[in-house]
């Protein structure tokens, strides 16, 4: 045995028995004590704490039974993406001008813009995207160092890229007009989000929408949010629609007691056609004139003035997992289903996603996945499944990238105001949450000083726990098991 070897083991050793000093015992206590809480009888939980190394189960409590992992399932689809694309994968969206100039300042033609998925098109929420102010100041310039004042023609978006239904069946309908469950196209721009304002108003009966953004949609919405005297301050707003519907509804109830202005973010019903409009009348604004009008192209040129670059696949995973954005998950298993057989088909996609995490787990534990972002109810994982894949996800190649991507639990999202004033958690939580009614959901990593890597995750499902309350008591769960995985002195 060479000193390479030997070396090796004494380090193994070492981290071995590092490990073995953590107090097991009082970690499965504290699990068992949260799994008993009165609070919480009637609901359904599946908890596992697990060497990610070595795949050693350290504290769990009913680890194989399969539950709803709600976001949590974010994690699996978006190390999938980084596994197969690359995390300097990027979409480009090409601008075509279809047509000739004539009379020198006029092009008679189309401006035809090809979608190919791009989650993150016209998106204010990365450095590296182009607004949609910017995409079209650049079009302007372009034509403007053409001399092109009019184009005689359209504006067309085409979504054919992606055929499916852009909302998955899965999903339940009161989900899809909201922002949260946008569908995806084969185009999308704004993150498939419109954002509108909402005030009591004048009518003593409805409130009004007083802003929409973008404006191009004001007359596709509807407003039935009552204002009645009986109301809780805090009654949920939400949208009702689909791809399907011209209309949208806004529904829910305010008080008349208190003032009222809030936004509601809904879902775009049409990002190709909205986004037509919108560039249409944003050149206008620039001084460029789009007359519409019907073209002959078979003797046309074509003319690829513009492309428009997505963010590294890095950072749109990075957002996604942050704000639990299901429209970008959405986007990679379309993607995914391309790259593997050139097809963006979702339920290939998706069974093909399956088939390949399946394999690492055995044939009692097969996960159950019917979209790529958590909103179904009918996804299924247990938290030792969930473990195992997390195992499996940072021994890839991307391991590295995705733990940086995965946010701190104890400074960002719902568990971070439960360690305020204490810094002892701070970089150890690598966590993924979901929620839905009834569902709490934590899958991730802890990363603790002189010890290996351990795989997390917490199921809570069907509970009727007040939301601050629940999450209280998994913090303590967090905080015991960081009290626990100490070394003696």
């Amino acid at each position: 045995m060479n000193k390479i070897h030997i070396l090796f083991l004494l380090l193994l050793c070492l981290q071995l028995q590092i490990f073995g000093q953590f107090n097991r015992n009082a970690i499965q206590s504290s699990i068992d004590k949260f799994a008993e809480d009165k609070d919480l009888s009637g609901s359904s939980m599946s908890i596992c704490l697990m060497n990610a190394s070595t795949g050693a189960i350290i504290a769990s409590y009913d680890k194989q039974r399969k539950l709803i992992p709600a976001s949590t399932q974010k994690l699996i689809t978006c190390a999938t993406a980084l596994k197969y694309l690359g995390e300097n994968y990027i979409f480009s969206t090409p601008f075509q001008f279809i047509g000739r100039i004539i009379q020198d300042s006029i092009f008679s033609g189309d401006l035809i813009i090809q979608g190919v998925g791009d989650p993150s098109f016209g998106s204010g929420n990365f450095k590296e995207a182009n607004t949609v102010s910017f995409i079209a100041d650049t079009i302007y310039s372009i034509l403007k160092n053409e001399c092109i004042t009019e184009i005689h023609g359209k504006i067309i978006v085409r979504s054919d890229f992606i055929n499916d239904i852009p909302e998955n069946p899965e999903w339940l309908f009161y989900d899809i007009g909201n922002y949260y469950g946008a569908g995806i196209y084969g185009f999308n721009v704004l993150d498939n989000s419109a954002y509108l304002t909402i005030e009591k108003g004048s009518n003593s009966e409805y409130a009004e929408i007083t802003e929409v953004y973008p404006s191009e949609l004001r007359s596709q919405f509807s407003n039935k949010i009552k204002v009645q005297s009986n109301s809780n301050d805090n009654d949920e707003l939400f949208v009702i629609g689909s791809s399907n519907c011209s209309n949208l509804k806004l529904c829910g109830v305010v008080s008349s007691s208190v003032p009222f202005k809030t936004q509601i973010k809904s879902a775009i019903p049409d990002p190709g056609s909205t986004y037509e409009l919108m560039l249409k009348n944003q050149l206008e604004r620039r001084g460029i004139k789009v007359v519409s009008q019907k073209n002959n192209r078979k003797s046309n040129y074509k003319y690829e003035w513009f492309r428009n670059y997505s963010p590294p696949l890095s950072e749109m995973i990075r957002y996604a997992l942050k704000t639990s954005n299901n429209l970008y998950c959405e986007s990679f298993i379309h993607i995914l289903g391309q790259q593997w057989f050139g097809s963006t088909e979702r339920d290939k996609a998706i069974q093909t996603l399956m088939n390949i995490w399946n394999e690492k787990l055995d044939s009692d534990q097969q996960i159950k996945l019917v979209d790529g972002s958590g909103l179904s109810r009918k996804n299924r994982i247990s938290a030792e499944s969930m473990c195992k894949l997390l195992n499996s996800i940072q021994s890839i190649d991307g391991a590295p990238v995705i733990l940086n991507l995965i946010s701190d639990s104890s400074t960002e999202g719902s568990l971070a105001s439960q360690f305020s004033g204490s810094n002892t958690l701070k970089g150890e939580l690598l966590l993924k949450s979901g929620s839905m009614e009834g569902i709490r959901a934590y899958a991730g990593y802890l990363r603790y000083p002189n010890a290996p890597l351990l795989s997390f995750c917490l199921f809570i499902n069907f509970h009727e726990c007040n939301s601050k309350l629940l999450t209280s008591k998994i913090a303590k769960v967090f905080i015991n098991i960081d009290n626990s995985f100490k070394p003696r002195g």
